[in-house]
């Protein structure tokens, strides 16, 4: 979930309410080093830098509609 005024957690590329399958693409392709994620911490909803391909998993699991796992940006606020 995103608060007002922090960085969207898991999302570098949409801005709606939550991931969609494209941000999770995006981060896949950063885990691998195709895209670069600015800043790096949206991309890392595990919680931990750097990007990992579990990150872009973790984002797919959430874009889906499973809340259970809650998406844990390291960004500083």
């Amino acid at each position: 979930t995103t608060l007002p005024g922090t960085e969207p957690c898991g999302q570098p590329i949409s801005s709606g309410p939550s991931p969609v399958a494209t941000d999770c693409l995006f981060i896949l392709q950063a885990a691998v080093g195709s895209q670069t994620c600015s800043p790096e911490c949206v991309c890392a909803p595990t919680g931990t830098l750097p990007v990992k391909a579990t990150d872009a998993l973790l984002c797919l699991r959430h874009s889906v509609g499973d809340d259970s796992v809650p998406l844990q940006c390291p960004c500083s606020s």
